[in-house]
């Protein structure tokens, strides 16, 4: 099992199609995610990864959502046993929530 702090963003309606530049307009706000990954499945074989991370209980989310942060420039802190193992900005982020 491997976990990952990443940043959830809350949507506040339907969107399809939406241009980049136009997706923040339906942002209702952001929360922290708990991602849960059973990687000794997801190494077996790369199409599994979607199994390996949807079993019930492998994402958290919450307990709140900030409505008036800015989504590509927050601090992102992960505390295992009070041990800190993960901390980076969202601009570092593989997607950017631009």
């Amino acid at each position: 099992m491997d976990y990952e702090g990443e940043l959830a963003l809350i949507v506040k309606e339907p969107m399809k199609a939406t241009p980049p530049e136009q997706a923040l307009q339906f942002l209702l706000g952001v929360s922290c995610f708990n991602g849960v990954t059973e990687r000794s499945m997801a190494a077996k074989d790369p199409y599994l990864l979607t199994l390996a991370k949807g079993f019930d209980t492998f994402g958290s989310l919450g307990p709140y959502i900030a409505t008036d942060l800015d989504p590509a420039n927050l601090r992102a802190r992960t505390y295992l046993n009070g041990k800190l193992r993960q901390d980076d900005t969202t601009a570092n982020c593989v997607f950017d929530a631009k």
